[in-house]
């Protein structure tokens, strides 16, 4: 055998022998996006019927489509590129996959290091490009048949990487020496019963029982607050039933139910300068992170401000999430067991408590119900907030929305309003950009499953900056439905303080960036199957076509700027003057 073929042999051999390890630890899905110095792995994945392989041209898309699918699976999903620029292009995504914890398995091919500095076409420094937004990054070299003994546990070390502790995407630099290909791949031989070659993990342990007692009290006016990646629902209600304490969820929970505890609108109770005071707890316990809620941060920072008051936060696994630096008791710990100990240890002290601090709170909760049901439901247009509303209200529990960070995922928190049946709700928060979205869509609804609706929920910007991942094949797109509320341009920015700081003309210019564009023309005239919805019966016709068909469908909701500032200034305003008449008359 000469010396090119024992290369190429190494190449083939070893990438069937990560994939084999990778399919034995649970890896399911793959997305590619075509290049050369990919083609041994790429041909090792696509060998296996045991893996879904998603083709993806745009490297960049490719890294969100994988974001997304890995986001509703909660499993690992690989991401497979060439070399030079399309590994920078795994950046964005590789950010909100770290900030976000989900877990991803980067692949990137390379070329050889005698390539490497000396002007080689496609060649670059790759080990490192992707810095800190990746955990582990693993460089094996040139694959070596001499050193084949320790392919399978690197693959499962940079397969288990992407899962301990925090979730987060793992690099692996694949570097080939051509020839790329030379006969049949021979993978090592693997643990019997296709068991992984090794198993690796963290064990997180349970806290103190004192000092979940002294957390954890019915005798105190208490909140619970479940933020995303929490992942407790369930459990969170049950615990708010034993101690009589409300539960504030944000929608990426997946804590909302019908559980009367719920309060549904807290940013608005909240607005309220009145309601922070007369609502003051003496425990707040957040699970998860962060809410995005700058209403509720602000009520946090307030309660963190008084001596008396005790914030605790919980979290499954990695960094308790802290800006504002209020968390006296932050604890990482596994959250079933701890909640299993607390629910426990709770139900021997309390009885279905009901307290009168949570009756305040359903009060008031039903009084901006009534004020928010009276002005958007009763509408004759369809306005943003409304499709929100109607998302929330249409779909059931096995479906799920996909929003945009911007307003739609603040609209979706704050009016939503639905207690029973909430739908799944996944957003890219990590870093809360608009990047990536229709990717993002696209990998949920991928794997989405025959019996439920994925709906993506998104501004006009969000739909642009990431218009290309819609053009690559448009017919073999998942079923779903994208929702584009058409504003032309940034609405968020006439929410801040830049709207009366600046000029009208430089504000449009570079905060309002109206892009004038048709883009129901825009996505017909690249083949999407896509129309315009002006009213809520259109709406609802849209969502049953789009459940019952099987392809994806697209509506564009026309919307005004300046008419959706001043609706949401009215409804605070209005729910407001319900809450202060209320606590006038009552308290």
């Amino acid at each position: 055998m000469s010396g090119s073929e024992t290369l190429a042999g190494a190449n083939m051999s070893f990438c069937a022998s990560l994939v084999d390890e990778w399919i034995r630890c649970g890896l399911k899905q793959v997305v590619i996006s075509p290049g050369s110095r990919s083609t041994p792995m790429a041909i090792s994945m696509i060998a296996r019927a045991e893996l879904e392989v998603h083709l993806r041209l745009d490297e960049r898309s490719s890294g969100f489509y994988a974001l997304g699918i890995a986001r509703s699976t909660g499993i690992p999903v690989a991401v497979l590129v060439t070399s030079g620029t399309a590994v920078a292009e795994l950046l964005p995504a590789a950010s909100e996959a770290l900030y976000g914890k989900v877990p991803l398995l980067l692949l990137t091919a390379d070329r050889p290091p005698r390539l490497q500095g000396i002007g080689a076409p496609q060649t670059m420094a790759q080990v490192g490009i992707l810095g800190t937004s990746v955990k582990e990054v693993y460089d094996p070299g040139v694959p070596d048949l001499g050193k084949s003994g320790h392919w399978r546990s690197l693959a499962c070390h940079a397969y288990s990487s992407t899962l301990q502790l925090s979730p987060g995407p793992v690099q692996v630099n694949l570097a080939f020496d051509e020839p790329l290909i030379d006969g049949p791949a021979v993978p090592t031989v693997g643990r019997p019963a296709g068991m992984p070659w090794s198993t690796r993990g963290v064990t997180l342990g349970v806290p103190d029982g004192r000092v979940l007692d002294s957390i954890f009290d019915p005798k105190r006016n208490g909140v619970i607050i479940l933020g995303g990646g929490s992942d407790i629902g369930g459990s969170a209600t049950r615990l708010a039933e034993l101690l009589g304490w409300p539960l504030l969820a944000d929608p990426l929970s997946g804590g909302i139910s019908e559980h009367p505890n719920c309060i549904r609108y807290f940013d608005s109770i909240l607005r309220s300068e009145r309601a922070s005071g007369v609502l003051l707890p003496e425990r707040v316990v957040r699970f998860g992170d962060v809410p995005s809620s700058k209403v509720l941060g602000s009520f946090l920072s307030k309660c963190a401000n008084d001596p008396t008051v005790v914030v605790a936060g919980f979290n499954q696994g990695g960094v308790i999430a802290d800006p504002d630096r209020i968390v006296e008791v932050g604890l990482s710990c596994d959250l079933e067991l701890m909640l299993d100990q607390v629910l426990e240890r709770v139900g021997r002290l309390s009885n279905g408590r009901n307290s009168g601090y949570l009756d305040r709170w359903l009060a008031l909760d039903e009084a901006v119900a009534t004020k928010i049901e009276v002005n958007v439901d009763s509408a004759d247009s369809l306005t943003e907030v409304g499709v929100a509303r109607m998302l929330a209200s249409s779909l059931g529990p096995s479906d799920c929305i996909v929003v945009s960070s911007s307003m739609p995922v603040r609209d979706l928190e704050w009016y939503a309003g639905k207690r029973s049946g909430f739908p799944r709700v996944i957003s890219n928060r990590g870093l809360n950009g608009i990047d990536g979205v229709v990717s993002t869509f696209l990998g949920v609804a991928a794997v989405g499953g025959p019996q439920s609706l994925v709906v993506g929920l998104l501004g006009d910007l969000a739909l642009l900056h990431d218009f290309g991942s819609l053009t690559w094949r448009p017919a073999e797109l998942p079923k779903g439905l994208l929702l584009v509320n058409d504003n032309d341009g940034g609405s968020i920015f006439s929410f801040l303080a830049q709207k009366e700081q600046v000029g009208h003309t430089e504000f449009e210019r570079v905060f309002g960036t109206p892009h004038g564009s048709n883009l129901l023309d825009i996505l017909i005239g690249v083949g999407l199957s896509a129309r315009r919805v002006s009213n809520s019966c259109e709406l609802m016709t849209l969502i049953d076509d789009a459940r019952e068909g099987s392809s994806l469908k697209i509506g564009v909701v026309q919307s005004d700027r300046q008419s959706n500032l001043e609706l949401h200034k009215m409804l605070s305003s209005t729910c407001v003057q319900a809450v202060d008449s209320l606590i006038e008359s009552e308290w």
